[in-house]
């Protein structure tokens, strides 16, 4: 603030008049700064700023404004933004992927003439983003080729009331000569018949609750040779699967031939009941293969086939990488995995080191205790020796025992555990 003076002359009525003025020059000054605001990018390099006023005080009449700027910025969340990584895939899987703001969300569709093994779909909608901590929900499971089945069968059983078990070989005969020539496969010449008796055992004449299997399959060229992405590109059929078209239709007009007249079991002198017949069906697949339909597909990477024909995902510290397979891999000693069902080795983690470092710190400390326990009994025999030399004669005899010493020994009261 400066202050200034000046005086007026003025001439009124003859006199002279001074009059002095006294002012002041008032310059701005700057406030405080604000704090800083919140910066306007959460990573990746933003800016945040701070504000202040020319207010302490404001300038006056012809006084100086505030010299500078009344905005400071720096730069804040300098460090690199958090990303996704690479879209989780599989064999076969296709991804269909688009973001909204933050997050990123796929759904999986095999491709053409793929498709996923039951018990294993892909889930509705894979995410990743800031709401999941920048990892995706989940890895979608390997697509599987639809295989042509090595054989295709149908079992049809029957439980006969009076059954002839003294004469099983003409009775198998009799059923086997009107499958032949009763059922298409069987007129056809393309399927294997097969009769099972059940029930007879030692049992001679005629016998109930024996029941007859009838059994035809069809066997096939096993693979990967149906061409079903052609097929569903232009509809070109291959020739395994017209066969598998073949086999399929003639076993279904069959077990509809047995069903409608049950002739095929008909036995002279034997009564059968039509309606209880059953009829099932069973697709066999080579090894890592489970039926889906009337067809095998490989059990995908990160599980095996089981004894009960089932894909189970490998367990914790395995992996399988390849399709269809009965045994899953093992990790490196030392190593494991985060979840069931890896897909790769590389999903190994946890050096053995870590191990190793947990095993000798036990080691260590069981030799410490074992230690102590020695030394502690050591120190209590020394005790108990030195004690009986004070209270017992040379020769070692409870009878020289010093009575005033022995009265002087008081008995110690033991707890006893429950």
């Amino acid at each position: 603030m400066s202050v200034f003076r000046c005086f007026i002359l003025n001439y009124i009525n003859e006199k002279i008049v001074i009059v002095y003025l006294t002012f002041s020059k008032v310059d701005g000054q700057w406030s405080h700064w604000s704090e800083w605001l919140h910066c306007d990018a959460s990573c990746g390099g933003g800016k945040e700023v701070r504000y202040r006023n020319c207010t302490n005080p404001a300038p006056g009449v012809n006084g100086y404004p505030c010299s500078g700027s009344s905005i400071e910025s720096k730069v804040c969340n300098s460090f690199t933004c958090p990303t996704c990584p690479h879209r989780p895939s599989a064999y076969g899987v296709r991804m269909h992927c688009e973001t909204i703001e933050d997050v990123t969300s796929c759904n999986a569709t095999c491709r053409e003439g793929l498709t996923f093994v039951p018990g294993y779909p892909a889930l509705k909608e894979y995410e990743c983003g800031q709401k999941t901590n920048y990892t995706w929900s989940g890895h979608p499971p390997s697509c599987s080729r639809l295989n042509s089945p090595s054989k295709m069968e149908i079992h049809s059983a029957i439980s006969f009331t009076n059954f002839p078990c003294d004469d099983v070989h003409h009775a198998k005969s009799q059923i086997y000569s009107n499958a032949k020539s009763g059922l298409q496969c069987g007129r056809n010449d393309t399927c294997e018949i097969l009769i099972d008796i059940k029930g007879c055992g030692s049992r001679e004449k005629r016998s109930t609750g024996v029941e007859a299997v009838l059994t035809l399959s069809i066997s096939l060229d096993q693979g990967d040779n149906l061409d079903l992405d052609k097929y569903m590109a232009n509809e070109t059929i291959s020739p395994a699967l017209v066969n598998v078209i073949k086999a399929i239709a003639e076993l279904e007009n069959s077990a509809f031939e047995i069903n409608r007249t049950g002739q095929v079991f008909q036995i002279p002198g034997v009564k059968i009941d039509i309606g209880q017949v059953k009829v099932t069906s069973d697709i066999i697949c080579s090894p890592g293969k489970i039926r889906i339909a009337a067809f095998c597909v490989d059990c995908p990477a990160g599980t095996f086939e089981n004894s009960n024909a089932i894909c189970k995902p490998c367990n914790f510290g395995m992996y399988q990488n390849l399709l269809g397979q009965t045994l899953c891999k093992s990790c490196a000693d030392g190593y494991t995995t985060a979840i069931v069902g890896a897909q790769d080795i590389s999903l190994c983690t946890g050096k053995s080191g870590s191990k190793g470092w947990i095993v000798a710190v036990a080691v260590v400390i069981l030799i410490v205790v074992v230690l102590m326990l020695v030394g502690g009994l050591i120190v209590r025999k020394q005790r108990r020796i030195k004690y009986r030399k004070q209270t017992m004669g040379s020769n070692f005899s409870f009878n020289m025992v010093n009575q005033s010493r022995q009265d002087a020994v008081k008995p110690m009261n033991f707890v006893q555990r429950p």
